[in-house]
Order: structure tokens, then sequence, then C-alpha cells
């Protein structure tokens, strides 16, 4: 699990000092979920500003779920949550109330996580030593959890990942072994 705080969204921002907070998520953009946590105890056009921040930014690389995290309800009332959740309800769809402090929502939100987190699969390939053989096991190192690697005329990788990291990590390998033998 990567944990990382994004230190808010600042408005109004240069352009290019956008694209360098940009480039300090490259981690979020392989997340397997991404957890937005706002304040709802917050004005609602100052969330609805961050949410299309927050989306603006990620969805533009970002392939994972993205699920909406309402924070300190323990600041708020009933009716001013309920408010807000309606009002955010097209940027921030089934989000999942908590309160940090207190405690509250915090099993909800478990059980969102574990329903949102895709499930990974264990896969093994078996590829060519070619010119191009360490550059996938290096890819490979980089976008799965890798168990073990056997070399000789033939690499094994064994690894788990989630589905789509597996299928392109197939393709990749399938691309190997059609390669012409130098």
């Amino acid at each position: 699990m990567l944990l990382t705080d994004t230190v808010g969204f600042i408005s109004e921002l240069p352009h290019w000092l956008v694209e360098s907070f940009k480039s300090t998520l490259s981690e979020v953009y392989r997340a397997d979920l991404v957890l937005l946590v706002v304040d709802v105890s917050d004005p609602i056009e100052e969330i609805r500003e961050k949410l299309v921040t927050c989306h603006d930014t990620l969805y533009e690389r970002n392939e994972a779920p993205i699920v909406t995290v309402l924070n300190k309800i323990d600041a708020v009332d009933d009716a001013e949550l309920a408010r807000k959740r309606e009002a955010l309800s097209a940027l921030a769809p089934d989000p999942v109330a908590i309160s940090a402090t207190e405690g509250a929502g915090v099993d909800a939100l478990r059980s969102r996580i574990d329903r949102e987190l895709p499930d990974w699969r264990r896969e093994r390939l078996v590829v060519p030593m070619t010119d191009d053989t360490m550059s996938f096991v290096s890819w490979v190192h980089d976008h799965a959890a890798v168990e073990a690697v056997d070399y000789g005329e033939e690499v094994t990788i064994d690894f788990e990942a989630r589905p789509a990291v597996v299928e392109q990590a197939r393709a990749r390998a399938s691309d190997l072994a059609a390669a012409p033998a130098e």
C-alpha cells in the first residue's frame, strides 16, 4: 500500500507548476485504487472545486477506480451531510462518509476498498533470452510483485499482478517469442 498526501490543490497555479505537480503523481497513476479524501466540513463550493481539480488531474492518466471519502462527518450534522452528498453526487457518486477522529464509517470504508480492489492473478511466463528480455523483466518488476526469475536459455518469471498487467505482460512476452532469433 502506498499512502500519499497531495498537500491540497491550490487554485490558479501557473501552468508549469501544475505540470511539475503532476509528475509527482506518477505512483498514483499506477494505483489499483485511489481514495480521494475531502473535508466534508468545508463549504460546498470549496469541496466541488477540489473534486473537479482532482478529477481533472487523475482522470487524465489514472486507470484505477476513484472512491471519494467524505471525512470529518463528526463536524457536520446529518442534514448538512445529506445536502452535501446530494450536491456532490455528480462528482462523487456513492461516496463513503467517515470520521477519522472518531472511527465512524471506517468499517464501511474497509468494505468498499475490498470491493473495489481488483483481484490479483498469478502468472508464469517463459520467454526466450533476447536483447529485449531484460527490459521485459524490468517492466514486470515495475508493474507486478515478482516471486521468482530463473535465467538460462529461456527466462521464466513468476509474478502476481492485477489482470490488466497480466494481459500486458502476456502480450509483451508474445512479442519476445515472436521476434526473430539473432
